[in-house]
């Protein structure tokens, strides 16, 4: 079994998640998901919610001054952009979700 997936398919990672439903909910693979639109991103961190994932993302300068931290449901209502909450992390287990964002573009994450 995958440990680590990655999904970028322009629009329709929620029907990735919905069509791997029981590998999800059985399975604990750490996830890198970029979404593309608002509903969408909606879509996957409710679903994520659901599995029992943590989450954690980049996010406007707005809502915190390093553009990155851990998400929880109530930030739902806060999405009305499709970068308010861009790049997602993602794992069942809380320690695999980075505390923060290497800001150096040289390094690799």
């Amino acid at each position: 079994m995958p440990d680590v997936m990655k999904l970028d398919v322009e629009g329709a990672e929620r029907m990735v998640l919905d069509g791997g439903e029981k590998f999800f909910t059985d399975q604990s693979p750490k996830l890198l998901i970029e979404t593309h639109g608002v509903e969408v991103m909606k879509a996957c961190l409710e679903f994520l919610f659901k599995k029992g994932f943590h989450v954690a993302g980049c996010v406007p300068d707005a809502w915190h001054p390093t553009r990155h931290m851990r998400l929880r449901a109530d930030v739902l209502h806060r999405i009305t952009d499709q970068y308010d909450v861009h790049f997602i992390v993602a794992s069942k287990r809380l320690e695999d979700l980075p505390v923060s964002i290497e800001r150096d573009p040289r390094r690799i994450l």
